[in-house]
């Protein structure tokens, strides 16, 4: 081989591998994760999720007004801090099972009487082999047309633990 062929291996194998080194470490800016602080867990006993949120002195709250049930139709509400519901025109929410594919689901919520509270209906799936936590994306969209993401979290108990449970 010829010293200019050598010198262009040469070349794009570093180009390739500084491109490589980037993208490694530059991953969590090409797919940003949330962080746990970002979503809202939500408190089984109460029913609800509460995240707060930069900038605004009031938490978002998503509220399961009848509790979490599967296969059943769940009422939910989403109240939002004054400011950002006065910016916010619609509100749509997407809902995925973290540890299993369980389909993805989205509803779009309809404001209430009053102005910084949304309402819908979701239904759950049920797990028959494992408890599992539902990840809802609250996205708000602004009268303006931009989005803003707010993220819950929850967890589901399985069919069979609750079975168990209940026999024991």
């Amino acid at each position: 081989m010829n010293t200019v062929r050598l010198k262009q291996i040469g070349f794009w194998s570093a180009l390739a591998l500084i491109i490589i080194v980037a993208l490694t470490w530059g991953v969590d800016k090409i797919i940003p994760q949330q962080r746990l602080s970002d979503i809202g867990q939500c408190d089984k006993t109460e029913h609800e999720c509460v995240v707060s949120l930069p900038g605004e002195e009031m938490p978002a709250t998503l509220s399961f007004d009848e509790g979490v049930h599967v296969n059943t139709p769940i009422p939910v509400s989403l109240s939002l801090p004054q400011d950002l519901a006065d910016k916010t025109n619609t509100i749509r929410l997407t809902l995925s099972c973290k540890e299993v594919y369980m389909g993805v689901s989205s509803i779009r919520l309809t404001q209430k009487p009053e102005p910084n509270v949304w309402q819908g209906t979701i239904r759950l799936p049920e797990s028959e082999t494992e408890d599992v936590t539902w990840q809802v994306k609250a996205t708000l969209i602004e009268n303006n047309g931009d989005e803003k993401n707010i993220w819950f979290e929850f967890d589901v108990s399985s069919t069979k633990a609750l079975r168990t449970a209940a026999n024991n």
